[in-house]
């Protein structure tokens, strides 16, 4: 999905893209993917998915989003009402307040850019589309 965050196989350091534009190509299965790091100036075009791979959600990455660990492997997010239980990978949100009467399971995030649509699906675009990796 354009927006997401991916790491890039075949390229060095720094290895964390966002992926700009898939466009249609005239090949069946084919379907250039633009990814670029544009405070870098870098920018690369794949034909398929194969040099394109998932960054893994972790422990890091969830502090480094505002997401605070309050035990037992969870992490919320309070400004946002969200958290992301990392021993299931259960993101989920919290409807007026913090206590499990409001607790709302989204999906299962296993990786950056599941945490991204998560968070779009439930009206958090702002915090999907500014979620620091590096």
């Amino acid at each position: 999905m354009i927006g997401d965050l991916v790491q890039v196989k075949s390229c060095a350091c720094p290895n964390v893209y966002k992926i700009t534009k898939i466009e249609p190509y005239p090949k069946p299965g084919e379907y250039p993917i633009h990814v670029d790091r544009p405070a870098e100036g870098l920018q690369y075009t794949f034909l398929d998915c194969d040099e394109i791979e998932a960054i893994p959600l972790t422990e890091e990455i969830l502090k480094k989003n505002g997401f605070t660990d309050v035990g037992d492997c969870i992490y919320q997010n309070e400004e946002q009402c969200c958290g992301v239980e990392l021993n299931t990978f259960m993101f989920y949100v919290y409807v007026n307040d913090y206590d499990n009467d409001n607790c709302h399971d989204v999906a299962q995030v296993f990786n950056v850019h599941q945490l991204q649509h998560a968070l779009r699906l439930v009206g958090l675009n702002e915090l999907a589309d500014s979620i620091k990796v590096e």
